[in-house]
């Protein structure tokens, strides 16, 4: 028994190298629905009813050779080149590759978390692991899919965390996709999208207090309350907003761009250039002094920096920079001392 199969893997060997020596000139090849195909003399027979393709052998036996792209074939078709035997007569070859097919299923992907009526966590909990999403791509297979794989859990992190447009221009990066697929991790708490900072910065006069003096001959000192630091706030579904404080990170990159783009020539007498400290990021509340004359009332504001980022957060930056106006117009520039609050910080 063991010699007949013998002497019967050699015969379909031998057919298989027979029939590949007609096409291995060609070296045309493709994938079509997760098998490699190639061209050869399959296409002498116009209108016979054969295949214009071969489906590609895997190893002797005639399994067909698996793939997720056309570039999974190349080596196969261009070196040994072999075809499944007689595929050419009874196993005809689709019309579509799966090049072709992986980037429908991908734009199909896409649309379930990022068109009207889906939501994120509709989609995270629909696919729960990453294997429910490679095998959308079925038949086509390999390591092709799971870059494809990857390409959806990307995109549905930064439409979810960073929105549209840094979506579609590529600028919102996912943590986590930078090594192999673990296809038994779910597609949600493994991975952190990273939006871009392409804000521009202004500086602002925002409203503090009205200190008055009601006594008619004496000057009166008041308190008043003033905190520095950065928070961000971000749209939400609902239409309300969610505030959130600021890493050390992200903290200094939005004060970098307040250094370039503003520096020490704003109009509002503060220096940015002097606003990349640790201390000036974190949120620190402390009490200034405001002298009024008798009978007089003055406002105080706060120069506040604000940056509005591409995927709907806003930075917001309350300096230690303050001002004084009167009634008459005049205006005085302070800054507040933080130091005894600073001392208390991490």
């Amino acid at each position: 028994m063991v010699e007949i199969v013998t002497v019967g893997h050699v015969f379909l060997l031998g057919l298989q190298v027979l029939v590949s020596s007609n096409v291995v000139s060609s070296k045309s090849y493709e994938c079509f629905e997760g098998n490699c195909a190639m061209t050869g003399s399959c296409r002498s027979a116009p209108g016979a009813g054969f295949s214009p393709y071969c489906w590609i052998a895997s190893d002797s036996w005639g399994h067909k050779l698996k793939c997720g792209t056309k570039s999974d074939c190349r080596d196969a078709a261009l070196n040994w080149g072999n075809c499944v035997f007689a595929s050419c007569a009874f196993d005809r070859g689709s019309g579509r590759s799966c090049d072709r097919m992986n980037r429908e299923k991908l734009g199909e992907l896409k649309k379930e978390c990022g068109s009207e009526g889906f939501s994120f966590n509709s989609w995270a909990n629909r696919y729960e692991k990453a294997r429910k999403l490679y095998d959308k791509f079925s038949p086509c297979v390999g390591g092709a899919i799971e870059d494809e794989t990857k390409k959806v859990i990307k995109y549905c992190h930064c439409f979810n965390s960073c929105g549209k447009d840094q979506t579609e221009d590529g600028t919102c990066t996912v943590q986590g996709l930078d090594r192999r697929l673990d296809m038994e991790l779910d597609v949600k708490t493994p991975y952190t999208a990273v939006c871009a900072l392409d804000c521009e910065p202004e500086e602002k006069l925002v409203f503090l207090q009205k200190v008055k003096n009601e006594h008619p001959t004496e000057k009166a000192t008041k308190k008043v309350i003033i905190t520095k630091g950065m928070s961000s706030s971000k749209s939400t579904s609902s239409g309300g907003s969610s505030s959130a404080t600021v890493s050390g990170e992200v903290g200094f990159k939005v004060m970098e761009i307040f250094d370039v783009k503003i520096g020490a020539s704003g109009t509002l007498e503060h220096n940015w250039s002097l606003s990349t400290t640790r201390t000036e990021i974190q949120q620190v509340t402390s009490e200034i002094s405001i002298g009024v004359e008798p009978g007089d009332e003055v406002s105080v504001f706060q120069v506040v920096g604000e940056c509005k980022n591409s995927d709907g957060t806003v930075y917001t930056v309350k300096t230690p920079t303050y001002v004084i106006r009167g009634k008459d117009g005049s205006s005085e520039t302070k800054k507040a001392d933080f130091s005894k609050a600073e001392k208390g910080l991490a």
